[in-house]
């Protein structure tokens, strides 16, 4: 490929915007008539050129100041057809392309040009039937392991596809106590408490309530805070001479089963002054 024939291929590849080098984001930014090339050495030996590439780029700077994304000196080692088909190899036995970079010594951004020249993709495929099967009945994690990709692929997948858990009915839960939730919810038990006891989150336990229309007979303020005055276990003159005795703010808070909020609430209201 002579030197006018690259640079015109640079020109053509620049306006597809699939590969993040920084002389095609200049090239679409500054536009295509602003860029020429020059021939600063010819008729190089093969068997110095990888040296010669490395000197100029180093001599101008320009990994670091310029428009190249490598150092120079990776376009011969991996034109060897040998090489190429070894580093496909590697690739498939899964060695990461930045271990294979150094094995080369050339840029990471060297090898996966190769891939991608080649057809090749550094992601595993997901089979989609085997995928809406184990979608159902294990977490996006477990997947990702079992497919050897990431969770983010797992999301995009499940995007793609179109597909959701579906959310457990009432109906299926055979260990759970409908009476009982409901009576709790409706003494004003605090909300913690009972999503904790029945194994279920926030919204379940609000979409719970709002199927069986049930409303608390019990005044709850909007943070659902239980009062620490109605709870037999709680004394407040223990309280009192635990704190200036300097005892430790959560060391207070697990021996009193409150929560810090609670435990600031106590301070305020009894004027007790925060320790040095």
């Amino acid at each position: 490929m002579s030197a006018r024939e690259r640079f015109l291929t640079h020109m053509r590849q620049s306006t597809l915007k699939i590969r993040k080098y920084k002389l095609y984001y200049a090239i679409n930014k500054y536009g295509r008539d602003n860029f020429y090339f020059e021939v600063i050495e010819d008729r190089v030996p093969l068997s110095i050129i990888d040296a010669r590439e490395i000197y100029w780029i180093k001599k101008y700077n320009s990994y670091y100041k310029g428009y190249n994304s490598t150092k120079g000196g990776d376009g011969r080692i991996i034109n060897k057809l040998e090489d190429e088909e070894k580093i496909i190899s590697l690739v498939q036995d899964g060695v990461a392309t930045t271990e294979i970079a150094k094995i080369y010594n050339v840029d990471k951004t060297t090898i996966r040009r190769l891939l991608w020249n080649k057809g090749i993709s550094l992601y595993n495929k997901i089979d989609n039937e085997e995928f809406v099967k184990l979608y159902p009945r294990m977490k996006n994690k477990e997947i990702a392991l079992y497919f050897g990709v990431n969770e983010v692929t797992i999301t995009r997948k499940k995007d793609e596809l179109n597909i959701r858990k579906n959310k457990k009915t009432i109906q299926k839960w055979v260990n759970f106590n409908v009476n009982g939730f409901k009576s709790d919810f409706e003494n004003g038990i605090d909300r913690t408490s009972i999503c904790t006891k029945y194994n279920i989150s926030n919204s379940t336990m609000y979409r719970l309530a709002k199927k069986y229309n049930l409303k608390c007979n019990k005044r709850i303020n909007k943070k659902n805070r239980r009062s620490y005055a109605n709870n037999s276990d709680f004394n407040i003159t223990n309280f009192i001479e635990d704190y200036n005795n300097n005892m430790g703010t959560m060391d207070i808070c697990n021996k009193y089963g409150i929560s810090l909020a609670t435990f600031n609430r106590i301070c305020r209201k009894h004027n007790l002054q925060k320790h040095p």
